[in-house]
């Protein structure tokens, strides 16, 4: 299977006025073509900085991209000028940002917000712009699209909002969709229609996604592979069915343990400790201080990836069973 996108060796800095912040370490990891990659990890363990950082959407400053490649279909995004980068932001490449509520523009409708990326990327009329538009928000379930493409945001319901997130997302049929958290803020039932408009979408388009989340039940449910990122970096990644059955890092157990069982009466285990905040450059595991089977070693040097066979990778040294 070709690999759609690349990143490699990818360190992203945050420089404030009191102290540097090391939000992305050595970041490696690859989207196939017509593949789910799930990157999974605790609020601020950097999965959003690393694919928001291939678009140009971290702001500069404080933000700094201080090494690394992306490649897309052979093109480096992180060479890219912003003028460049542009013909890929929601053409090749769509996003699905976090909060519906407050992504769109108050002031703006539905319909105008939507047909920004068609009149740059496709230059297309006025009247043809909105045709599509109206057809995509049809395609993810939005009744009376062709009415209701004129409507403001806040005429939307949570739900309605991020179904027009993903249209406008994929009003340009990109190659490649990140979706950042899309189903945090709406309730299960909805994030249930979310994670199937998402399947259904994906076969019909023939794209790849990329699905940024803390909750490892959608995960199960949407990818192909897992990543795991805890301190900026992938600790680990493997096939789903395989991560799930062998765990071997222990934040990946840890995560794992953590989920609610069918089991009634067992107790959920939490992960002790809080995750790190990096005002300086890691020199050891980032997981050591809250890890129950870290030694010296672990503190004092950077543990590498390991390959466990089986498309499976763990970066903890003591191949945790």
């Amino acid at each position: 299977m070709s690999k759609l996108l690349e990143i490699k060796n990818l360190e992203v800095h945050f420089n404030t006025r009191d102290a540097t912040i090391y939000a992305v370490n050595n970041v490696n990891l690859h989207v196939n073509e017509c593949e789910t990659l799930g990157i999974v990890g605790e609020s601020g363990s950097g999965k959003s900085v690393t694919m928001m950082s291939i678009l140009g959407l971290v702001p500069t400053p404080p933000g700094e991209i201080k090494k690394g490649t992306a490649f897309f279909k052979g093109t480096d995004l992180l060479s890219l000028s912003p003028r460049q980068l542009r013909k890929f932001q929601g053409n090749r490449i769509g996003m699905i940002f976090q909060d519906p509520m407050t992504s769109f523009n108050p002031v703006l409708s539905i319909g105008r917000q939507m047909i920004e990326a068609l009149e740059w990327h496709k230059h297309v009329g006025r009247a043809e712009a909105y045709e599509r538009a109206a057809h995509m928000l049809d395609l993810v379930g939005i009744p009376n699209a062709s009415q209701r493409i004129r409507e403001f945001p806040h005429q939307f319901s949570g739900g309605m909002r991020q179904r027009a997130m993903i249209a406008m997302a994929l009003i340009c049929e990109p190659e490649l969709l990140i979706a950042d958290e899309p189903t945090t803020a709406l309730d299960v039932t909805i994030q249930a229609q979310i994670v199937e408009l998402v399947l259904e979408l994906q076969e019909k388009l023939k794209m790849s996604v990329v699905w940024i989340t803390h909750d490892l039940a959608v995960v199960a449910r949407l990818a192909e592979r897992v990543s795991v990122m805890y301190g900026g970096k992938v600790i680990e990644q493997a096939d789903v069915l395989d991560l799930y059955e062998h765990p071997n890092h222990p934040y990946t157990q840890g995560l794992l343990a953590s989920l609610p069982s069918e089991n009634r009466g067992t107790e959920l285990k939490a992960i002790q400790g809080l995750p790190p905040i990096l005002k300086e450059e890691p020199k050891g595991c980032t997981f050591a201080k809250r890890c129950s089977y870290a030694k010296p070693e672990c503190f004092l040097t950077v543990p590498e990836m390991q390959d466990l066979g089986n498309n499976h990778f763990s970066c903890c040294r003591l191949g945790v069973k």
